[in-house]
């Protein structure tokens, strides 16, 4: 019994790793639970898929379960027959990804052979560090803690979330619903092509940065919005326009940490709750 106890320490000081090789024509799914070195502490989920999404969920267990999909890449399939140099070409749909514990942090490392995609439940109070490349959306419910996306040819969606959030993708919405905030942490939320959807509790302090450089700014808080600088600088016959500053700044509340957001194709909303 002695050599049992010492053997699932050892075990659990270690990370858990799995690295899977999967060889299919069809989606693949697996189930996994993952215990944490410290399951009476927050803990942490980190992601990185090349492609693939990623759905995160908080429920009341201490354990982060984790289900996989992978589907194999299929480009090319159509070209199959086609030769290089006198030689065939043989389909490649093989595929890897990982999942690790370290120390109360969860890794997920998505394959970069087909698609890959994660449906992830964490203990409600946990911090998140998410990342997609390639047609990879992201949703997060019910989680509170630090958290941090970054969805480059995707959208995100996060809904009843807490603490502080980091949001930035190139080519998607940005939604997110917070159901309570940290006081006294500056966030942002960034997209190049989309909107910016942003719910607040109504007791909210903060000073606001805005930047739509193509879009509208909407919002239902009692806020005025402080203008751009500008002033003109004289060149010969032909005044040049030169803009100190693009952003528009306001406070809700009585003002606090700097909430930045912007996009450049796309409107910014705020929300009141």
């Amino acid at each position: 019994m002695r050599t049992q106890k010492i053997s699932i320490s050892f075990f659990l000081a270690l990370a858990v790793l799995w690295s899977c090789q999967l060889v299919a024509q069809n989606p693949y799914s697996r189930d996994f639970n993952m215990p944490l070195s410290k399951p009476n502490e927050t803990g942490t989920l980190k992601v990185d898929l090349h492609m693939g999404g990623v759905t995160v969920e908080g429920y009341s267990g201490k354990e982060v379960l984790i289900t996989m999909i992978s589907q194999p890449d299929e480009d090319g399939e159509e070209d199959s027959d086609r030769s290089k140099e006198g030689l065939k070409r043989i389909p490649n749909s093989s595929m890897d990804f990982e999942i690790a514990e370290e120390n109360n942090v969860v890794y997920i490392k998505g394959s970069h052979k087909g698609r890959t995609d994660f449906k992830v439940k964490v203990p409600r109070q946990f911090s998140l560090d998410l990342s997609t490349h390639h047609d990879g959306e992201v949703k997060v419910t019910d989680v509170t803690g630090e958290i941090e996306v970054d969805a480059h040819h995707g959208g995100m969606e996060l809904i009843n979330v807490g603490g502080t959030v980091v949001a930035d993708t190139h080519h998607g919405d940005i939604t997110v619903s917070f159901s309570s905030i940290k006081s006294g942490v500056p966030m942002a939320f960034s997209t190049y092509h989309g909107d910016v959807d942003i719910t607040f509790p109504g007791n909210t302090n903060a000073t606001m940065k805005m930047k739509s450089d193509k879009g509208d700014i909407y919002t239902d808080f009692d806020l005025t919005a402080n203008r751009p600088e500008t002033r003109l600088e004289n060149t010969g016959d032909n005044p040049k326009k030169i803009e100190i500053s693009s952003w528009i700044y306001s406070n809700i509340g009585n003002g606090g940490p700097e909430f930045m957001f912007t996009t450049h194709h796309g409107d910014i909303i705020l929300r009141k709750k």
